[in-house]
């Protein structure tokens, strides 16, 4: 049996409350203050406690919503969202006629002129509101980065996009280091 003890006596298996104390504050303060520095450079260095990464699009595509329609969404939560000062890296959408759903059953929706459409507006908007364009468009369709839906990111898919998105943040923050 295990006793707690304030005071350390002979008996070894008598341990201190203020020694366990003392022990685990330092191992909290190892723990916690990688966290608290990085958290105070990287607010002074970014100016903002928030990151947001957006990826939106593919499923207003698919339902035929308009372009314009799309816009005045999208325009509506990016302004929202920048009153809150945070640092944004938003995705344009990769080009969903390569997905297996519509390379084996084509979708009158899904179209390089619509797709084409869509990443416009999302490339304005991210200017517009000086937030971070990660360009999955440019990125080849692999279908082992694909779910069996053929439409929606794999576990494979979901961590090269997280990467993708990590790129483009982290080159962010180096700029801001550099300035």
């Amino acid at each position: 049996m295990l006793k707690l003890d304030s005071n350390s006596g002979s008996d070894n298996k008598r341990i201190s409350t203020s020694k366990i104390f003392i022990n685990g504050t330092f191992l909290a303060l190892i723990i916690a203050l990688p966290a608290i520095v990085s958290t105070v450079l990287f607010h002074y260095l970014i100016k903002t406690n928030l990151i947001v990464t957006i990826f939106a699009g593919a499923n207003d595509v698919v339902d035929g919503v308009s372009a314009d329609d799309f816009e005045k969404d999208l325009a509506t939560t990016l302004e929202a969202l920048s009153k809150m000062d945070p640092l944004v890296a938003i995705a344009n959408l990769p080009d969903l006629t390569q997905l297996p759903r519509y390379v084996s059953d084509p979708d009158p929706d899904v179209t390089p002129t619509g797709i084409a459409q869509y990443n416009a507006i999302i490339a304005a908007q991210a200017a517009r509101f000086n937030m971070q364009l990660v360009n999955l468009f440019a990125q080849p369709v692999d279908p082992g980065e694909v779910a069996e839906d053929g439409f929606h990111p794999s576990n494979e898919g979901h961590e090269r996009l997280a990467t993708l998105f990590m790129n483009v943040i982290s080159s962010r923050i180096s700029e801001a280091v550099e300035h």
